[in-house]
């Protein structure tokens, strides 16, 4: 029911929780975005008057196929997972989005940590169907994992788990660094010099780069490590020959060496939170986050930086309501899409509580639609 009426065209959103995580521009020129609609109950056993409230939570991940117009082509669950129990036995977040990737042939790949289903890149065809399914053995949901793809459709994980140790008799974590093959075979595997990994990426000519808690890291395609940097780092991005990673409002640049060409702390709105990156062909980079709108209310904000790091624009939005910019993605730079929640009516109705939205921008940083 709460999909059926037109006012839900521009904005989706149900009577609960909808978050937009991700959104990724295919070669192709689609557009594509990864959110979450979440419903919680409970029910009560009507033979015991003081019976413990069951809680029933329901959590579906939506993939999103738009045009550069914003037309809505198609929208379709990428998974159902469901959680019946008791406050305590439920977690907050039964279904985590951990990125989205699409390739020129009409694929896309969404990773996820789910209670009911563990860790999995799934593989996704033009019409919506679910082609492949990469299972991440020993993922603990709760522990960082990330993905990357490259052009010929490889998937590069780096993942955190526990394994026993029936020597010592306990739990150990582990991190690693993985490459599968389009059909879900493991090719190669590297224990993680970097930590817990956070973020993965794929240069054009197959370098692999990752960064996590403790440090910056490239392998080769074939699995090669080459270089490590120590340091603490979020996420990492190929932006044409530059080489950038982000630590809270920290951005870096770096040469192919991994030597440091320049830091810029990100200031100039209050109580900056940055929540994610990208590049452009020509070196520009993009930021999504947030910022203390005052009195403790955050509005989105997004900024462009330079290969120099000089503040190109920065385009604040948002309502008197709870406002955030997660996922943003380019390709030329020409058009900028970030997704992310509206606590409030941002260019259109709130459907109820938290809403997530798609947004276009143009090279200036104007707002060219909101959906």
């Amino acid at each position: 029911e709460d999909f059926s009426g037109p006012t839900l065209e521009p904005q989706f959103g149900t009577a609960e929780a909808d978050i937009g995580f991700n959104v990724m521009q295919s070669p192709t020129g689609d557009v594509y975005m990864l959110s979450e609609t979440e419903n919680r109950y409970y029910t009560y056993d009507p033979e015991y008057e003081d019976s413990e409230a069951e809680l029933h939570m329901e959590e579906d991940l939506v993939l999103s196929r738009y045009s550069k117009s914003g037309t809505l082509i198609r929208s379709s669950a990428v998974l159902e997972d469901r959680c019946d129990g008791f406050d305590y036995e439920c977690p907050d977040d039964i279904v985590q989005p951990r990125g989205l990737y699409a390739d020129g042939n009409g694929y896309t790949y969404v990773l996820f940590a789910s209670s009911g289903y563990g860790c999995q890149v799934r593989k996704i065809d033009a019409a919506g169907n679910i082609v492949e399914e990469v299972y991440l053995e020993h993922c603990h949901p709760d522990l960082a994992v990330s993905a990357a793809v490259d052009t010929g459709g490889n998937i590069y994980v780096g993942q955190t788990r526990y394994d026993f140790n029936w020597e010592i008799g306990e739990y150990l974590i582990i991190s690693s660094v993985a490459k599968y093959s389009t059909n879900g075979v493991m090719l190669w595997q590297q224990s993680s010099t970097v930590g817990v990994p956070k973020d993965i990426t794929v240069s054009s000519s197959g370098s692999v780069y990752v960064v996590g808690d403790k440090g910056f890291a490239r392998y080769t395609n074939s699995g090669k490590l080459t270089w490590t940097k120590p340091g603490n780092f979020e996420e990492v991005v190929v932006s044409g020959s530059n080489l950038y990673t982000r630590y809270r409002k920290d951005v870096r640049k770096y040469d192919g060496t991994g030597r440091q060409l320049w830091l810029r702390t990100q200031g100039g709105l209050n109580t900056i939170v940055l929540q994610n990156m990208d590049g452009d062909a020509s070196g520009n980079v993009y930021l999504s986050g947030k910022y203390d709108s005052g009195g403790g209310n955050f509005n989105a904000m997004t900024r462009k930086l330079n290969s120099s790091g000089t503040v190109v624009f920065t385009k604040t939005y948002g309502t008197p309501a709870y406002d955030d910019a997660r996922g943003i993605a380019t390709i030329s730079g020409s058009e900028v899409y970030v997704t992310g929640e509206t606590q409030g009516s941002l260019a259109h109705p709130n459907i109820g509580g938290r809403d997530g939205y798609l947004r276009k921008l143009s090279s200036s940083g104007n707002t060219v639609w909101t959906r």
